[in-house]
């Protein structure tokens, strides 16, 4: 729920609400006992609390920590070793980039999304790493080229039947 309320409050302004929720989503995080969390949940705690504090991060202009705590929690979910939890976070971690206008930083993160995707079938992920890279193709020169792939990506959203998200994926693109 922290994570949640840490979102919900940055996006609508409220930053130290959202750090606090972060902090204490953290502190009360025991990576052995919320780990069957992930199996019920569909992503472990503290890797979902790593990804939202790299958005606050990012949200607030904070870069540089923002890509400290994205590789700290990259470590922590190539640990745990679920594929859905590591999504979540090259996601974040994409669109943290995204925010600090670095193409080729994105397309990296969305490349290796992409790969998890196609590995262990995260329809819904690989929209999001298409939409990344597609963003990253745009602004690395090619717009027609990256205009076309974030076409291409809403449609596979809507074609999976991932109806959230459509806000999100127009307003990167």
């Amino acid at each position: 729920a922290d994570v949640l309320l840490a979102i919900f409050s940055c996006l609508l302004g409220e930053f130290e609400d959202g750090f606090a929720a972060v902090d204490r989503a953290l502190a009360a995080w025991d990576p052995e006992r919320h780990r069957c969390h992930m199996f019920s949940f569909g992503q472990e705690p503290g890797v979902a609390v790593y990804t939202a504090r790299v958005f606050l991060l990012a949200w607030t202009g904070s870069i540089d920590e923002a890509r400290r705590v994205g590789a700290d929690g990259l470590r922590v979910a190539r640990g745990i070793g679920h594929p859905l939890s590591l999504a979540y976070l090259l996601a974040g971690v994409g669109i943290a980039e995204l925010v600090a206008g670095e193409p080729g930083r994105v397309a990296r993160a969305g490349a290796e999304l992409r790969e998890l995707t196609i590995e262990h079938d995260l329809s819904m992920w690989r929209v999001w790493a298409d939409v990344l890279c597609a963003w990253a193709r745009a602004r690395e020169g090619d717009l027609d080229g990256g205009l076309a792939a974030a076409r291409a990506a809403l449609e596979a959203r809507a074609d999976i039947g991932f109806e959230s998200g459509e806000n999100e994926v127009v307003l990167i693109t």
